[in-house]
């Protein structure tokens, strides 16, 4: 299982045990846009921001668990964590071009957004695809582009894919969605 938990030492005033709580993230971060991210939490005006938050480097397919930091306070506290947003920025490290930063990427909603990641000058038919589902109770947030190619068949697929610079090679596996990065759209 990819959960990552965290154990809490807390001791009751009026008992003085020693009480131990397992927080485990409710959220879940997969990445499959074909470069790295940066990821932290991004806050509103009335958010109590956490002098040094943590910046997440998430590698192109792999997965990360999202802790919100005030969430741990939270649960300290004893007070509920519904209704509360989390929101977070995204930054695609593309090796040649410095894209915008997504921002406001909501992980409480189910939905499935598209955020343009070029300058105003530029195409935005380029951009991140954020879906978040619901899996196991955990939000689950996929970041993809916005171009995929889905087989639905039981045959291992190799294409090629002709954009703007050199043409690449691509397999998609029976059964499975691959994205195609940015730089070949």
């Amino acid at each position: 299982s990819d959960i990552e938990n965290r154990r809490l030492e807390l001791i009751d005033p009026q008992h003085h045990e020693l009480e131990l709580i397992e927080y485990v993230s409710p959220y879940t971060i997969r990445n499959y846009t074909g470069y790295d991210l940066q990821i932290q939490r991004d806050y509103d005006e009335d958010d109590e921001q956490t002098p040094d938050q943590k910046v997440y480097k998430l590698e192109n397919q792999q997965s990360v668990n999202f802790h919100v930091e005030s969430d741990l306070n939270v649960l300290v506290q004893n007070r509920s964590l519904s209704g509360k947003s989390h929101k977070i920025q995204i930054r695609v490290l593309h090796p040649q071009s410095e894209l915008q930063i997504v921002r406001k990427v909501n992980l409480n909603n189910v939905q499935k957004k598209f955020y343009p990641l070029g300058a105003s000058k530029e195409s935005s038919e380029v951009g991140l695809l954020c879906t978040v589902i619901v899996e196991e109770n955990r939000k689950i947030l996929i970041l993809s582009s916005n171009v995929k190619i889905n087989n639905n068949t039981n045959q291992k697929l190799k294409l090629m894919v002709y954009g703007k610079i050199q043409p690449l090679t691509l397999t998609v596996e029976p059964y499975s969605v691959r994205s195609v990065s940015y730089t070949h759209l």
